[in-house]
């Protein structure tokens, strides 16, 4: 994190807006590749596209969906190798576990957005199985 500094004859003051703060900085977007079940058991469609549309307003996101067992391992790894920051699964547990697979031993970040039927994992993680 870039923190301009505040102190006195640096120079860290710049512009400020007419609210008294300075003007917001945009962060460059993170590149990002989801990796989606669409036989998931329990996500619809269209809760799928507002989960994306909710991650592309954040976030330079292309997805990927999965055809067959085991292709969520082939499409994490192609991401890794592509230089994406992250990988985001979203999908139950088998699909989850590809995709980990994939970019195990890698400097890629993952996210998961739990959209299987029991999601243990994400359970067992503590994350909420809300999207």
């Amino acid at each position: 994190m870039i923190r301009e500094s505040l102190s006195p004859g640096t120079g860290g003051g710049g512009k400020k807006a007419r609210s008294g703060k300075a003007p917001a900085r945009k962060r460059p977007r993170r590149k990002t590749v989801m990796i989606v079940n669409p036989n998931a058991g329990r996500i619809s469609e269209g809760a799928r596209n507002h989960v994306v549309a909710a991650l592309r307003a954040r976030m330079d996101v292309d997805v990927v969906a999965t055809t067959a067992r085991d292709t969520g391992v082939d499409l994490s790894t192609e991401a890794a190798r592509s230089g994406v920051e992250t990988v985001i699964a979203f999908g139950g547990d088998g699909h989850i576990n590809e995709v980990v697979n994939g970019v195990a031993e890698t400097d890629v970040g993952l996210g998961i957005i739990p959209g299987g039927t029991m999601n243990v994992f994400a359970r067992a993680l503590g994350i909420p199985l809300d999207p």
